[in-house]
């Protein structure tokens, strides 16, 4: 993750690989790779633009790419915590792990941001989003995305981690193993 935080605006890339591998299942892989971008507003609104690109075999996805706008609303702000919700559009084009046509959609998307951090040593941080995607092309199909991630500093900017996601698409590509996806990792890191 990399942030960039000026005056008034915040950009955000953000990328993960999780490879995982099982005897007597065939491999499966999820990579995520995202860039934001929110413009601040004096009255707690932001507007907000956004880019991503997915793939996930679990749910035969072999890759999504997804561009869309919106607007967002802080509602709690203090020196421990932040609630935001972000409403906005997205067009996205999706391709399934057997090939074929990509299908263009047309999707909603309300999420629920919320971080509690301590920056006294050990520094502590808790991190939820919640994506609620409707779609607007596809009847009575929706996605949803859960992420929480905890970190915690061990010495002087090194943290250790444990993140959960979980992935759901009611009407996934015929290739799809499953029709949600979810993972707990742990991890190692250096903030800087």
């Amino acid at each position: 993750n990399l942030y960039y935080r000026p005056t008034h605006s915040l950009t955000t890339i953000s990328g993960s690989s999780i490879l995982t591998l099982q005897p007597e299942h065939d491999p499966t892989s999820k990579q995520d790779f995202s860039i934001s971008y929110r413009y601040f507003t004096k009255s707690n609104f932001a507007y907000a633009g956004f880019t991503a690109l997915q793939q996930n075999t679990e749910l035969g996805l072999e890759l999504r790419t997804s561009i869309g706008l919106g607007m967002s609303k802080s509602w709690l702000r203090s020196n421990i915590q932040r609630l935001i919700t972000t409403a906005g559009v997205i067009v996205n084009q999706e391709t399934g792990t057997e090939g074929g046509d990509a299908q263009i959609n047309l999707e909603g998307l309300i999420r629920t941001e919320y971080r509690i951090f301590r920056y006294s040593d050990p520094e502590i941080s808790l991190t939820a989003y919640f994506d609620f995607y409707p779609s607007f092309t596809v009847k009575d199909r929706y996605r949803t995305d859960l992420d929480l991630d905890l970190r915690y500093e061990l010495f002087n900017d090194f943290y250790i981690g444990v993140s959960f996601y979980h992935n759901l698409d009611t009407k996934p590509p015929e290739s799809a193993i499953s029709s949600s996806d979810w993972g707990i990792t742990t991890s190692i890191g250096y903030k800087f």
